[in-house]
């Protein structure tokens, strides 16, 4: 073949690649997204899914979100409440309980602690003595009746105290200050202490 020939037709065939390229461009490239992928060979390795678009003229809504419980808005506290029920109201709410209904209620207590100490039941005397006490804590004569439960009991340090209390509150009653003396006496007595025991009874005769 002709040299000049042979290089004619190089130029040739050049041309009309170059020409080829130019007319088609390159195919287009997505602005976004991964590209598929090919082998050597041109067969596709990987495609990405298409995207989802939302129609057109239709916006998305958009999600609503429940409000948190914190974020509700607390509710109102009434402006009134209602008075709560009275315990043991077997009684009229603003009639409370008279001076009578206490001291009946201190009597029964009473007799009924002295009727359990004569017949020896001494921690139920105590308990039904103290209930007593619970309601008229002035009551001379339920410190000495506790006070005498404490000595058949062999408390005789605090049948001492109790006696010594029935005293304070017993002013003028010179009666029952000498019942408690002797009280007093008997418990010094009880411990061993046998000069206070004597100078106790002294007190007591003297207020007979």
């Amino acid at each position: 073949m002709n040299p000049l020939r042979f290089f004619l037709t190089g130029i040739c065939a050049a041309s009309l690649v170059f020409l080829s390229g130019c007319a088609t461009g390159p195919p287009p490239t997505r602005p976004q997204g991964p590209s598929p992928i090919y082998d050597e060979e041109g067969r596709p390795l990987w495609v990405p899914l298409p995207e989802a678009r939302t129609p057109s003229g239709k916006d998305t809504p958009p999600r609503q979100i429940p409000p948190e419980e914190n974020d509700r808005e607390p509710e109102r506290a009434p402006d009134h409440y209602p008075s709560p029920p009275r315990i043991g109201s077997e009684l009229p709410a603003d009639d409370p309980p008279s001076d009578d209904h206490l001291i009946a209620a201190v009597s029964s207590l009473a007799e009924q602690a002295e009727g359990q100490l004569s017949t020896g039941q001494l921690d139920r005397a105590f308990t039904t003595a103290e209930r007593a006490i619970r309601i008229d804590q002035n009551n001379p004569e339920l410190w000495n009746l506790l006070a005498r439960i404490q000595m058949e009991r062999s408390n005789f340090a605090q049948a001492e105290q109790l006696a010594r209390k029935s005293n304070l509150l017993s002013r003028g009653d010179r009666a029952l200050q000498a019942r408690n003396w002797r009280i007093i006496s008997e418990s010094f007595q009880e411990r061993g202490e046998t000069e206070a025991a004597k100078a106790a009874l002294r007190k007591a005769r003297e207020l007979e």
